[in-house]
């Protein structure tokens, strides 16, 4: 199994993934919860952390500490518009709203799971480019 880690400062986006590259779980949590978040899901084999400034620190706290895991640093450019549209076809407007461009909306909740959902399932797919 596959934990993808969208990091942030203040909060991180969690997604699960099962050896058939399905998301199971998603969900997001203060970054002060994550090192137990991680511990929760001893049966990742393998997290998927994005590549920025807060994912190069969180890289650095995890190789210290958690030695079981193969870390993996991979781009998360452009995860949080996409997770933004991952978030409105989940949850598709309804009425005079679904007139409104998804460019003009405001997500009412944090899309951190959805980016972290996405970091995963880019990378899942690069690795199936690999020879």
């Amino acid at each position: 199994m596959i934990l993808a880690i969208d990091p942030g400062k203040d909060k991180c986006g969690l997604a699960l993934f099962n050896k058939e590259g399905k998301v199971v779980e998603q969900r997001i949590v203060r970054r002060h919860e994550l090192f137990q978040a991680i511990a929760h899901y001893r049966e990742a084999t393998k997290l998927i952390i994005g590549d920025s400034a807060n994912g190069r620190q969180i890289n650095e706290e995890l190789s210290r500490h958690h030695g079981a895991q193969q870390i993996v640093l991979f781009p998360e450019r452009n995860t949080t518009r996409q997770a933004k549209e991952a978030y409105w076809r989940a949850h598709p407007r309804h009425g005079l709203w679904r007139l409104v461009p998804v460019s003009l909306r405001t997500v009412p909740v944090p899309v951190d799971d959805y980016a972290a959902a996405i970091i995963g399932q880019n990378y899942l797919a690069s690795a199936q480019l690999r020879p």
